[in-house]
């Protein structure tokens, strides 16, 4: 239900926007036939209960027509998308960030979202209710009614004609009317009935249930059927013709006074806003060609331009598609891949979303003569299964200067947020450039063919497209504090602190050979001898080997006892609870921390050393009613990360140096997971395959496997139903 609320509540912005929209352009049509102003208000309906439509570059929406995302409750740092920034800023910064304290069971926006969820529904409720006993006592009043003939119904309970029922509309009118009175009601309320009116006020009404708590609905609702008896009037006296302006008003008036609403139901309406309909009546003329051609023109262009959801630069998926180059080495004896030739690092890795400037750093390591680079760069950004092109404002561009490296010499990059079209939020960046150099003669052999006589072919290497990349966390504490490639060659003085990030080199030449893999996930068992038993139990001082306060004060401690390490917990102002026990002789290693976010979880995990090369990370979590739940079992060299894109983040298992990796990922309450190392073993020519841990980075992992006597790497990536595999080379 909080899902429907939010997307209720998205609505409720966008149709907002319609309705000021509708408001402002009813202003400049106020000498126009008054049908123009009742059919905008179709467009204001629409936005209203529909919440998808298309995207036009004629749109004139100034927001997102989703600004609040439906998985809000469960960001790690709530943040709105309006599309625009400074109310983005404004707004998020005031959301209540998850609480610090892992023992907790809800964070604060889930609770308050719930709380919205369940008043929004009450006082839809009450409104559904409320039109449907009104509308039924009032039929019940008017049982008595004297019928006329038709439709037409009369009675002495009213004094003012309306229009009653949704199938089968019927008219009721006041006993007392005269001849010229009772023919201008009935064609008034017969003009109702033949242009569905009743069946709009009907609509409108429930549109105006949804949306009870949005002022700006119960104005639409009210200027809308003010709009729609005004329509009405005009088309009675344009059918009847001549000058019946004061006879018409007069009828109006009369009508009006002493007039008073029998149980008033918002499903019957009749002889509504008598003081501007006078007026209006009494004003009336045929207006001229001019006016009734330039209303139209104003209506439909109000109605495309607020009916259709713009293009916008945040919208991601409209970016331009980015491939990136590949190159394949032939170089059997690794005579020019011993040494790194280029570096192109970030100076973190990781950075937070309030990130104001980025460096990267391009280094001439190794390359002979002179490496020319320029000052233009690219970004892009994985966006599902593609890399796509941040767009740049329209004021930046760059200057076509050559800068000159000799070997040691360095090029700084720089990135400011506000150099782009679209904020930059949570993801996996890269930013690309080219860099020329001639002089050197390199081997090559196109991906899948052999050379001639068994001898590589040359390529005189005159442009490479070099890349780094990097993340953008999606709250402040997930930045990295030191350089994940420090200890990468690239130039530096000793002591010297290098830039980090990811990094590699391509040549423009032939595309990428992909294969890709189905996943075929095995449901994760853990080991029943873990986390069976939470009991309350007495530690004492000298039997403690590890004791950790984390958030929130929930403390982590393994102490000796019986001969055995176990592990408890223990909540602020509450006992140590015994949860886990190690059948081992080690007596160090063990500790715990802190995950953020894993299978949509987050919890605290405990370190425990089970073997020689073995340091085990189990994943725990406290579930909604405060137990303490075993989410994973894993390891020390685990890496965890969103790889395949659905917003939650999935782990990377490995052991025995990557010679065993599992890809693990959640499958609704299930752990799934995928034997990468058996599945790739399925290629009979592959031998000796190993995973490296240390290049799971920017979402792909790199395997290593062997084919006769050739080494070869290949890049492997996920989605939510394949591994996919591309740029191999040899290694």
């Amino acid at each position: 239900m909080d899902k429907l609320f939010l997307t209720i509540l998205n609505m409720s912005l966008t149709g907002a926007v319609v309705i000021a929209a509708v408001c402002l352009a009813r202003l400049p049509l106020k000498k126009a036939p008054k049908i123009i102003s009742y059919c905008l208000w179709a467009v204001a309906g629409f936005r209203l209960v529909f919440p998808y439509s298309v995207e036009s570059i004629f749109s004139f929406m100034p927001i997102n027509p989703q600004p609040i995302p439906t998985d809000i409750a469960m960001q790690a740092t709530p943040r709105i998308d309006s599309g625009i920034a400074i109310l983005n800023n404004a707004v998020s910064s005031v959301l209540p960030s998850p609480a610090a304290d892992v023992a907790a069971s809800i964070n604060p926006l889930q609770i308050w979202t719930a709380i919205g969820a369940y008043v929004w529904l009450f006082g839809a409720a009450v409104m559904l209710v409320y039109g449907v006993a009104s509308y039924i006592i009032l039929k019940q009043k008017l049982k008595g009614a004297r019928h006329v003939e038709e439709n037409i119904f009369e009675t002495s309970i009213i004094k003012s004609p309306f229009v009653l029922g949704i199938i089968t509309p019927r008219i009721y009118l006041p006993i007392g009317l005269s001849d010229a009175e009772r023919g201008y009601v009935l064609l008034h309320e017969q003009t109702h009935i033949r242009r569905r009116d009743h069946i709009v006020k009907f609509a409108a009404y429930f549109v105006l249930c949804l949306h009870w708590f949005n002022p700006l609905a119960w104005i639409a609702f009210l200027l809308m059927g003010a709009d729609m008896e005004m329509s009405c009037d005009e088309r009675v006296m344009k059918d009847i013709g001549g000058d019946i302006r004061d006879d018409y008003s007069t009828s109006l008036v009369r009508i009006a006074t002493g007039r008073r609403i029998l149980n008033g139901s918002p499903l019957a309406f009749g002889e509504g806003g008598m003081k501007e309909r006078v007026k209006r009546v009494l004003k009336f003329k045929k207006p001229p060609r001019v006016i009734i051609v330039t209303a139209l023109a104003l209506a439909v262009v109000v109605s495309i331009g607020f009916a259709v959801n713009g293009i916008s630069a945040d919208s991601e998926r409209h970016w331009d598609i980015y491939t990136f180059p590949y190159f394949n080495y032939h170089d059997p004896d690794n005579t020019l891949r011993n040494d790194v030739k280029v570096i192109f690092n970030t100076d973190e890795g990781t950075y937070p979303p309030s990130i104001k400037v980025i460096n990267a750093k391009l280094i001439n390591v190794a390359i002979p003569g002179e490496l020319t680079c320029g000052t233009s760069f690219t970004l892009v950004k994985r966006v599902g299964d593609d890399w796509r092109v941040v767009p740049f404002k329209d004021d930046i561009g760059f200057n076509h200067i050559d800068i000159l490296l000799s070997i040691d010499q360095s090029e700084i990059y720089t990135i400011t947020k506000d150099m782009f079209d679209a904020d930059l939020t949570h993801g996996s960046y890269r930013i690309v450039t080219d860099v020329w150099y001639q002089g050197e003669r390199v081997p090559y052999l196109p991906h899948g063919i052999e050379p001639d006589g068994g001898e590589p072919a040359f390529y005189n290497m005159e442009k490479l497209t070099v890349w780094v990349g990097f993340l953008i966390s999606e709250n402040e504490a997930g930045a990295s504090t030191t350089a994940p490639f420090a200890d990468q060659p690239g130039g530096e003085q000793p002591g010297e602190e290098q830039p980090g990030g990811e990094q590699s080199i391509f040549v423009d030449l032939a595309p990428p050979s992909e294969d890709s893999i189905p996943i075929r996930g095995v449901k994760n068992v853990l080991n029943d001898n873990y986390g069976s038993y939470p009991s309350a139990v007495t530690i004492e001082d000298s039997s403690v080997i590890s004791l950790t306060e984390l958030s929130g004060g929930l403390e982590i401690c393994w102490y000796i006892d019986g001969g055995a390490a176990n592990c408890a917990y223990r909540k602020p102002g509450g006992s140590w609870m015994r949860f886990l026990t190690e059948d081992s002789a080690y007596r160090d290693g063990f500790g715990a921390a802190m995950y953020e976010e894993l299978f949509g979880k987050s919890g605290f995990y405990i370190i425990a050393p089970r073997g020689a090369a073995y340091l085990a990370h189990d994943y725990y979590y406290f579930d909604a009613g405060g137990e303490l739940k075993l989410l994973f079992e894993g390891t020390y060299s685990d890496v965890i990360a969103d790889f395949n894109g659905d917003g939650i983040n999935e782990l990377l298992f490995f052991y025995h140096g990557g010679r065993m990796a599992e890809y693990c990922y959640a499958d609704g309450s299930d752990i799934l997971r995928v034997d990468i190392i058996h599945e790739l073993s399925s290629r009979s020519d592959w031998e000796y395959i190993a995973a490296d841990p240390l290049s799971a980075v920017d979402g792909e992992l790199q395997v290593a496997y062997q084919v006769g006597d050739l080494h070869y790497y290949v890049q492997l990536r996920f989605t939510q139903s394949e591994m996919l595999l591309t740029a191999s080379r040899e290694a």
